[in-house]
């Protein structure tokens, strides 16, 4: 109802409260596909309708932040439009269908690697785990698309196969070379 009324605050208010932004009314509707059906056609230009306007793109934009916000981005696949309409095609870490996102809702390191050119790989899981020269842990990564699993620094690990990987542990002490061995 906020939204069909073109109220911003009590949206915003309700969003922080915790509503369900994505909550369907009896049409199918969600608040954000109805705020943006009723600005398409709200009249452009209309000095009386200006204010409508731009409520409705304000509860646009704080649904966009409410609904993107809990969203991680595994990689960027292309992108499209220029300047504020400029949007990239994102791959879902949970995976969930690829989609266009406005740049904005995108992490700046993401969009900036992408536009690099650089490309990221898959992780299937961790293998090992050793100290790295500089006293950091370094995580053994078997990827989907790549043969050889490779050292990586524990920041470029996911945090999710990490977790597996130490909880898949068994907590055996084996005794190192300078231990020496029973019977020597």
């Amino acid at each position: 109802m906020a939204a069909g009324y073109v109220r911003p605050g009590v949206v915003k208010l309700l969003v922080d409260v915790g509503a369900d932004p994505e909550v369907k009314d009896d049409r199918g509707l969600t608040p954000f596909d109805l705020a943006k059906e009723i600005l398409r056609v709200t009249p452009k230009g209309n000095p009386m309708q200006f204010e409508r306007r731009l409520g409705l793109e304000s509860i646009i934009r704080i649904l966009e932040e409410e609904i993107f916000e809990y969203a991680e981005v595994q990689e960027i696949l292309e992108k499209r439009g220029k300047g504020r309409d400029m949007e990239y095609l994102v791959k879902w870490k949970d995976g969930g269908a690829n989609e266009w996102v406005k740049a904005r809702f995108i992490g700046e390191d993401l969009v900036r690697d992408f536009e690099a050119g650089l490309e990221y790989a898959v992780a299937e899981g961790v293998m090992g785990k050793r100290l790295g020269d500089e006293g950091k842990n370094e995580y053994l990564v078997k990827w989907t698309d790549i043969d050889e699993a490779t050292w990586e620094p524990e920041e470029n690990v996911d945090p999710d196969l990490i977790k597996e990987f130490e909880e898949g542990q068994i907590n055996v002490e084996v005794p190192s070379s300078s231990d020496g061995c029973p019977g020597e």
